[in-house]
């Protein structure tokens, strides 16, 4: 079997210089989601503050590239 190519996320500087520990990797293939994951926290609720800072980097990010203003993202991850 053949292995693909696949595009990797370079890791944040503050990573580098700190250490830490990875919880979450995401990948889209064919259109649809493949996830690896650890349980890295007691409280369940620290996985909704992680969510919910993903969700405003992921706004950002539209706010900056495309015509879909910061809070017009994050409203409409929201209501999904």
């Amino acid at each position: 079997m053949q292995e693909s190519d696949f595009t990797e996320l370079s890791i944040p500087p503050d990573v580098i210089a700190d250490g830490g520990d990875e919880v979450l990797r995401a990948f889209v293939i064919n259109g649809g989601l493949s996830i690896a994951i650890q349980r890295a926290f007691q409280d369940p609720a620290t996985w909704g503050r992680l969510l919910m800072d993903v969700a405003h980097y992921v706004a950002g990010l539209y706010g900056r590239e495309t015509e879909i203003s910061e809070q017009e993202a994050l409203a409409e991850i929201l209501a999904v």
